[in-house]
């Protein structure tokens, strides 16, 4: 999906629309912060991207919560990338009999 994505919206035309993968754990903000973070494409494993922002405003998460194995330690980085008041988007699949409740410290 990124790769396709990367194609029809690529930055050079689409200067205001940043796109990455990357795995979140709670060390995420702080590794953010530096500017700079491994997000890599397909024919382009390696790929190195200069961040335009080191917190957002809005982060979508889609199809990849069922993957995730640390779901505290990657809602933990998720929160930690969003400015003051951010909005995460989730799109997930469900099963209703593995539900896991997190919490989270406010």
């Amino acid at each position: 999906m990124l790769s396709t994505f990367a194609t029809e919206l690529p930055s050079e035309k689409y200067p205001n629309v940043s796109y990455s993968l990357h795995t979140l754990s709670s060390s995420s903000p702080e590794e953010f912060a530096k500017g700079l973070t491994k997000s890599p494409i397909e024919g382009d494993p390696e790929r190195i991207v200069s961040l335009p922002h080191t917190k957002f405003d809005v982060a979508a998460v889609v199809f990849v919560l069922h993957h995730v194995d640390d779901i505290t330690g990657f809602m933990t980085g998720l929160i930690g990338l969003l400015e003051e008041g951010g909005w995460v988007v989730f799109a997930e699949f469900t099963n209703l009999a593995k539900v896991r409740k997190v919490s989270f410290p406010t």
